[in-house]
């Protein structure tokens, strides 16, 4: 087996690929619609990772989160971890150096 740590693409830059005037209003959509409702939030050394409830409602919601950002910051590494018996979802963000700071910035200001 081996470790589990954060690997990504050399080279790859934390930036998002929208402009400013759209990422400004997907920060917002994004707080509000959904890391608002969070059950618990943990630091990482590299990102974030949340808890959300384990109903069906937050299964799409998080999908398609997980869709926007595969397509406009392709820094981010992305797990989505369903708990057995319909327990909570687990989101995690992850990158490179730089990767907390932004997402700190991006959904958490």
């Amino acid at each position: 087996m081996t470790e589990n740590t954060t690997r990504v693409a050399p080279g790859l830059a934390v930036v998002c690929s929208l402009s400013e005037e759209d990422l400004a209003r997907r920060s917002r959509e994004v707080a509000r619609d959904l890391f608002a409702f969070a059950e618990q939030v943990e630091e990482l050394s590299d990102g974030f990772q949340w808890r959300f409830p384990g109903d069906g409602a937050w299964h799409a919601k998080l999908l398609d989160f997980v869709a926007v950002e595969r397509t406009c910051c392709g820094f981010f590494r992305i797990e989505l971890t369903f708990e057995p018996g319909l327990g909570p979802v687990t989101l995690t963000l992850r990158g490179p150096e730089g990767t907390r700071s932004f997402i700190a910035r991006t959904f958490l200001a």
